[in-house]
């Protein structure tokens, strides 16, 4: 059930229904041969276009499992807390007034989420954003540096990422439920919120969705309107006995949520989230 069905070359694609049941409608200009089956927790697999295939067929995919191990994540060795900001440190009040005047996030959140930096070693000049899971352990980390013009601009543990559930441990699953792209975009809306660390759902947080089935708002980054719309398609179908839970904004501006936050303060992000709604016809015709 819920699994994702593609065609290998076009942005053609559909999700099954909760029975596994799907149409999938390819124009014959396409010339397509196959069209490939995924769902999490099984192999993907490509399947045969045949003359015949208009007539209901069953395709049947392999479990793929895996060994799980735990998941250990540690802080760079020469992290420090903002709570251990030295003022006297030139190299500690360039890493704060980067947060505060640059990036316009609030001294209360640089404490709340236990935001840190570093001024040497691997990490060197990049403010730190922990995560944490429901039982406050760390499971992540995201490191950014305050240069402009160093790459990469981001640098991160590797672990993967479908294995965890960003600041899970922030989450109340019984209020409505933001879906960003990354941990700037959080801090900008710190209201419920869970940075996805690109553009779909990780194995974890799927679960935990069809799960618990909070209310859903997305909200990626203006050249991801293709990827929300693919979101969105594919959580009205894990959600397919309460679909109105599950909404969507569409950036379509030059700004992702965290620039709205730097130049239009917490007013400019209101009026994003509250543009969240439902898409219909015209709107697949006018954004696919």
């Amino acid at each position: 059930v819920f699994a994702s069905i593609s065609v290998p070359g076009t942005n053609i694609g559909t999700v099954t229904n909760s029975d596994g049941e799907f149409t999938l409608k390819i124009q014959k200009s396409l010339s397509a041969t196959e069209f490939e089956v995924s769902h999490l927790g099984y192999q993907n697999k490509k399947f045969k276009i045949t003359e015949n295939s208009n007539a209901e067929q069953v395709y049947l995919l392999d479990p793929f499992s895996v060994e799980l191990k735990e998941l250990v994540v540690t802080l760079p060795d020469e992290f420090i807390p903002f709570s251990s900001l030295d003022v006297n440190n030139p190299d500690h009040l360039i890493a704060y007034n980067y947060l505060i005047f640059d990036r316009k996030i609030d001294r209360d959140l640089i404490f709340k989420y236990r935001l840190g930096f570093c001024v040497e070693g691997r990490f060197k000049n990049r403010i730190i954003i922990p995560s944490f899971d429901k039982n406050g352990r760390l499971n992540y980390f995201v490191a950014r540096t305050w240069i402009k013009g160093v790459k990469p601009t981001y640098m991160n543990p590797k672990v993967e990422k479908g294995k965890f559930i960003y600041n899970e441990g922030y989450i109340n699953w019984d209020a409505p439920v933001y879906l960003v792209e990354g941990g700037f975009e959080e801090l900008s809306f710190p209201v419920n919120t869970i940075p996805l660390l690109g553009k779909v759902l990780g194995e974890k947080l799927f679960y935990e969705l069809k799960d618990k089935k909070p209310e859903i708002i997305i909200i990626l980054d203006p050249d991801a309107v293709k990827d929300a719309i693919r979101l969105y398609e594919q959580l009205q179908s894990i959600y397919y006995d309460c679909t109105e839970k599950v909404k969507i904004v569409i950036m379509e501006g030059k700004y992702d949520l965290d620039e709205v936050k730097r130049n239009f303060d917490v007013e400019g992000v209101k009026k994003v989230v509250q543009s969240a709604r439902y898409l219909n016809d015209l709107d697949y015709l006018r954004l696919r």
